[in-house]
């Protein structure tokens, strides 16, 4: 099967958005109020799990062998374990340079309980695979249209049920909780494209999307990113924390599901769409290896107290970062056998 060209373009801008938004995030005084910052933590890393579950469609309709689980760990949870280590011992450093304490202890278990370094979406996509491959060998294995349904609904039903629960923030389970229904959703459309039973070009429809994601980012701006109606009663209210939950999961879904839709008018021929393509096709690589310089900036910050106000400096070095790194990890990472197991959980070398 052809790589799909429109979801390497779209994983191209999101993952230029992951690092841009680090690049603000360590760059500017101000961040959580710069409406750019906002913007982009409004939905990309919901976008990378829409495209990862539209992809996962594919995956198990030629992948059924239980080999599959171990496949996905070495892809999955080994860079994950990997870089979680090696960001372990960076935060470690940093503390004893600003603290004078080595707390490597307390980071490695922080690792298991809360995996929320800079690769979790790892962590959550390797959960998402085995559920979503568990759940489809049973649901093959299954003759009978009822129990299917009754599957599909208990399946539906645990999603709702995860993202109304207040749950800890143990386990990755507040990133699992708001993220399983975009994986679904995700399937969803790719199933629905193979059917072909929705038209995916109507420009009424694609007009009327751009318009409300238009709408959706002029809201995130205003609000910066917080939809409660009452800030004096919220923190104990349970409905309104569910209805913020709710909006902010309704502004993901639509600005991811329109930049889907459009993607399907982007010209595949113009220069800048195949270089925006070529980024996405080393958006995992990416990913991965943006933590380190997200690090030395964290480094200069506590060094000389250095920010980078200008969104054209912030801009140029996410662009930077982007090429250095795709030209490391194609010509050094992926050359190396060993180097591209563990850094990127990759069995061939390209």
């Amino acid at each position: 099967m052809s790589r799909d060209y429109r979801i390497d373009f779209l994983k191209g801008i999101a993952i230029f958005l992951v690092v841009l938004g680090h690049v603000l995030q360590y760059g500017l005084n101000d961040y959580s109020n710069n409406p750019i910052f906002v913007i982009i933590y409004s939905f990309h890393m919901p976008l990378f799990i829409f495209l990862s579950g539209y992809i996962a469609y594919f995956s198990f309709s030629k992948d059924k062998k239980i080999s599959y689980i171990f496949k996905r760990f070495i892809q999955l949870m080994l860079p994950f374990v990997f870089w979680g280590v090696l960001v372990c011992f960076m935060e470690s450093f940093l503390s004893y340079y600003k603290d004078g304490i080595f707390p490597i202890g307390e980071y490695l278990l922080n690792l298991l309980i809360v995996p929320e370094h800079g690769l979790w979406y790892l962590y959550v996509l390797f959960i998402f695979n085995i559920v979503h491959f568990l759940l489809s060998v049973i649901y093959k294995k299954i003759k009978t249209n009822y129990i299917k349904i009754c599957i599909v609904i208990m399946s539906i039903s645990l999603i709702v049920l995860l993202f109304l629960l207040p749950l800890p923030n143990k386990l990755g389970l507040i990133n699992i909780s708001f993220l399983a229904p975009f994986y679904g959703i995700g399937i969803l459309m790719n199933y629905i494209k193979c059917k072909k039973s929705v038209d995916f070009k109507n420009k009424y429809l694609a007009i009327f999307l751009s318009v409300l994601m238009i709408s959706c980012l002029v809201l995130v701006v205003i609000k910066n990113g917080n939809y409660y109606l009452n800030k004096g009663i919220i923190d104990s209210n349970y409905f309104f924390n569910i209805l913020n939950k709710f909006i902010k999961f309704f502004i993901a879904f639509e600005i991811s599901f329109t930049l889907f839709y459009l993607s399907g008018y982007i010209n595949q021929e113009l220069i800048i769409n195949k270089y925006i393509s070529n980024v996405g096709f080393y958006s995992l690589d990416i990913y991965i290896f943006q933590l380190v310089p997200t690090y030395l900036l964290i480094y200069l910050q506590n060094r000389i107290n250095v920010y980078l106000y200008t969104y054209v400096l912030s801009l140029l070095i996410s662009v930077l970062l982007i090429i250095l790194i795709i030209l490391f990890s194609k010509y050094i990472i992926r050359k190396v056998k060993i180097l591209s197991l563990l850094c990127l959980g990759k069995y061939n070398i390209n």
